[in-house]
């Protein structure tokens, strides 16, 4: 991450700032820097332009590192913070951490500096995107509600900061399950509906949660719940998110699994004895024995799409998807060697015709026939991943709308600024024409005085400058009537007449220089168009007028007519240097011009004088191919 580089410095010292700026271009940034000393100044650079990083000075006399930091969250600013220091203590230095800067370097080695720059540039993006997602998921969070409270899975929202592990939301399902009331639950925490031998593991897993040290974590635990049983669950526990420096909490989805756990243990006392519970469970069982499947129910059998009966004596990994195979494997060997591994993971198992069936594995050694075996418990978990990935979606579709009616808004800013100009242009046209022309008929009359009374004793640049005065009060005069007609718009009175006829009176009235080489190539046998005339050989003149500028004095200008369908095409190119990508959505719009002289309104009026007459004007510009306009014309009825 280099390039331009805004650095607010704060540093009493401008030769320190100037190292500081050279370290930075080392490092490839091209910095534009300031260099403040005092919290007023800081204050005021901060409020006047954005910036993307500040670099402090630790120890200046009147305003130090750790007073421009505490300004910096005073103005709610999150921006890269970096002290440098000649020389700073070990507890400063931590202090500091601990109030929040991001780094500190020694002005000795500042070789870090770009490195430091670049890291804290990528962390900072990272929150601002948190930011963005914490407030999309709040505007989103209503829509969820409902699947909160109806869903059949235990869901409880907890505080993971403040009150750790206290419940602030829980759903209908898990008071069911606990047999609390919504308004008990929201009284106790984690702690106190966990049972005393899964504490210290829930806990710790909750703690790495809240420190995000981990996304996520599935456990399977004891709660207790109000008549004092307890009650075997599959916990799924992840982060919510919720804005920069509030509160942490966490959404868990919990499953009560007693039921399951009291027909595994029914298989380890005895296997013939709980088959029959076996075969009814909705999850799959397997008993797996030096790689080789020795039981199975029907469920599995089901998710594999194969009788019971066939998947005894095979190897366990034949149903297994061939991409999961290395990792359960290893799961399953260094759990048989008595290490610790996660008992529950999710993996994918393969049917018989190699489609996929994502699946949650618990996993656990028991005694079978003897000697140690792995039990799995195996959860089709099918409907789970849809919901996620629906969800995934939804956000993602949320994002989509988000960045749409942003777009939307800017153009109805951009429509409704627009709109001001045209209704003040509206307003002072009438008064600006009356004001203008008045002068010029009097220049005009003064003109054509000078040249009736003394015009024989007018000779060489005399004479030249009245005609030009002549000229240019034409020139006025027509920026005037451009802006009263596009004011007030003209009726369009069309008729049958001839497109050579329109070009010609356009070539005889457009203002091109002579170095400029136009060429015109007519069909032949075109039918008439229907046209007001004058308005039609007014917008070609425009045209021509803007090739001839985009020319530059020294180009060509070709002009071809063709018959497209029903109706007679009009294409005006010229050899320029093209219209800018960024310049061609703006085009046609009123008050828009990239010339340095100019109304800003002649393609404006072009446009609509061409669709006045019921035709259409389109431009484009090629890469290295000049501008090119095309405009389509009704043809007149036989």
């Amino acid at each position: 991450m280099t390039g331009r580089l805004r650095v607010l410095i704060l540093e009493d010292s401008e030769d320190d700032a100037l190292l500081i700026e050279r370290e930075l271009k080392r490092g490839g940034f091209e910095p534009v820097t300031e260099r403040v000393q005092t919290r007023a100044a800081m204050r005021a650079a901060l409020e006047r332009q954005e910036w993307d990083a500040v670099v402090a000075d630790h120890s200046m006399p009147q305003f130090t590192a750790l007073d421009g930091f505490k300004l910096l969250k005073e103005m709610g600013l999150d921006l890269p913070y970096i002290i440098v220091s000649g020389a700073i203590g070990e507890q400063v230095a931590v202090d500091a951490m601990r109030a929040g800067v991001h780094d500190y370097l020694m002005k000795g080695n500042l070789v870090r500096l770009a490195p430091a720059v670049e890291r804290e540039l990528r962390e900072a993006e990272t929150r601002r995107q948190r930011r963005d997602a914490e407030a999309a998921l709040r505007q989103s969070e209503e829509r969820f509600r409902g699947m909160f409270e109806r869903s059949p899975t235990g869901m409880a929202v907890t505080d993971l900061s403040g009150s750790f592990g206290a419940f602030v939301k829980v759903n209908a399902a898990f008071c069911r399950m606990l047999g609390y009331s919504e308004d008990e639950l929201t009284r106790l925490t984690i702690t106190d509906v966990t049972h005393p031998d899964d504490r210290a593991e829930s806990l710790r897993l909750s703690g790495q949660l809240r420190d995000r040290a981990i996304e996520s974590f599935s456990i399977e635990k004891r709660y207790v719940a109000k008549d004092g049983n307890a009650i075997w669950a599959n916990t799924t526990a992840m982060l919510l998110p919720g804005e920069a420096g509030g509160s942490v909490h966490g959404l868990a989805m919990v499953e009560d699994v007693t039921e399951d756990r009291r027909a595994v243990e029914a298989v380890r006392e005895s296997e013939e004895k709980y088959r029959d519970l076996v075969e009814r469970l909705n999850d799959g069982i397997v008993i797996v024995q030096d790689g080789v499947v020795m039981l199975a129910n029907q469920r599995i059998a089901e998710m594999w799409s194969g009788p019971a009966e066939a998947t005894i004596g095979s190897p366990f990994t034949d149903f297994v998807h061939p991409d999961e195979v290395p990792k359960v494997l290893d799961r399953h060997k260094r759990r048989m060697a008595g290490e610790a591994v996660p008992a529950i993971y999710e993996s994918v198992l393969r049917r018989r015709d190699g489609s996929p069936v994502p699946v949650e594995f618990n996993a656990g050694v028991i005694p079978y026939r003897g000697r140690p075996a792995d039990l799995v418990i195996v959860r089709d978990i099918t409907e789970r991943k849809q919901a996620e990935d629906a969800l995934a979606v939804y956000q993602q579709h949320l994002q989509e709308l988000v960045e749409e009616r942003t777009r939307e808004l800017g153009q109805a800013q951009d429509a409704l600024v627009t709109q001001a100009k045209l209704a003040a242009l509206g307003r002072i046209a009438g008064s600006v024409a009356h004001e203008l022309r008045n002068p010029l008929s009097a220049i005009r009359n003064a003109v054509y005085y000078l040249k009736r009374t003394a015009g024989d004793k007018l000779e060489g640049k005399a004479a030249r400058h009245l005609d030009i005065i002549n000229e240019q009060i034409e020139r006025s005069n027509r920026v005037v009537t451009v802006l009263l007609d596009f004011v007030r718009g003209r009726e369009a009175k069309p008729v049958s007449c001839r497109v050579e006829g329109l070009l010609a009176a356009a070539r005889r009235d457009a203002e091109l220089p002579p170095t400029v080489e136009v060429s015109i190539d007519i069909a032949p046998r075109l039918p008439d168009v229907w046209v007001d005339p004058a308005q039609l050989a007014q917008v070609f003149v425009n045209l021509l007028d803007n090739a001839g500028d985009a020319t530059q004095g020294h180009g060509r200008i070709m002009v071809t007519v063709r018959k497209a369908g029903d109706r007679v095409e009009v294409v005006v190119s010229d050899s320029g240097s093209g219209i800018r990508p960024e310049h061609m959505a703006r085009l046609f719009e009123p008050l828009f011009s990239t010339k340095d002289v100019g109304t800003g309104l002649g393609l404006a009026i072009s446009r609509d004088l061409v669709e006045a007459s019921g035709g259409s004007i389109t431009a484009e510009s090629p890469p290295g191919q000049g501008a090119r306009f095309t405009v389509s014309l009704p043809v007149a009825s036989d």
